[in-house]
């Protein structure tokens, strides 16, 4: 992996799980370069008139409809997010769910590579029964942070992503498998995280 490689963990909170119908209400983000962080960014959305933060998702998340009345558009917030992503790739936990939230907003504009950390969650670690990351969380040991909040999610999701990193550099695994896991799993070269032959440095 390069020493530069920049990447953006990030994370959503919605009004619900429709992505046709819901809204995002905040959007969490950590960028991080050559595996240290180096930006934060955390906001939330106004509700789109008429519309409703559901009392459930309220108490999943502790965000408040006062918290949202102030909050800019979200496609205002999208965008700023997106210059503070530049064109990194972007990471997510069940990524297609934030993806299509995110292209809803874009009008399917989205340029940005998107990578999925629960595929990796499964791929290296098989033997535990739940990958959600509240479980990852909880299994490997990782500093907790508040759940089911888009920046407390998002400094989770670094923070599994350097144990994952930490797994393969000491698992020192032979070349052939190195070469199989990167033909089945194309996240995994393009991440860099397997590197045939050379020291995979984190």
């Amino acid at each position: 992996m390069k020493n530069e490689q920049e990447l953006v963990f990030f994370d959503l909170e919605t009004t619900g799980l429709d992505q046709a119908s819901d809204q995002i209400i905040e959007i969490g983000a950590v960028k991080v370069r050559g595996g240290k962080e180096v930006g934060r960014f955390e906001q939330f959305c106004r509700l789109k008139e008429g519309a409703r933060l559901p009392e459930f998702i309220s108490a999943l998340t502790g965000i408040a409809p006062l918290d949202l009345e102030p909050a800019e558009p979200v496609d205002q917030v999208v965008d700023e997010f997106l210059q503070f992503a530049g064109g990194s790739p972007l990471l997510a936990h069940n990524s297609s769910f934030d993806e299509g939230f995110l292209r809803r907003a874009l009008h399917g504009q989205l340029t940005n590579p998107i990578f999925d950390t629960l595929e990796l969650a499964r791929i290296f670690f098989p033997d535990l029964q739940s990958h959600s990351l509240v479980a990852l969380v909880d299994s490997l040991a990782i500093k907790k942070e508040e759940a089911h909040r888009a920046l407390g999610d998002s400094l989770s999701l670094f923070r599994f992503y350097r144990k994952l990193k930490d797994k393969i550099t000491q698992s020192a695994l032979p070349d052939a498998i190195v070469q199989r896991i990167q033909f089945l799993y194309p996240i995994v070269a393009d991440l860099g995280l397997l590197d045939t032959g050379d020291t995979r440095t984190v």
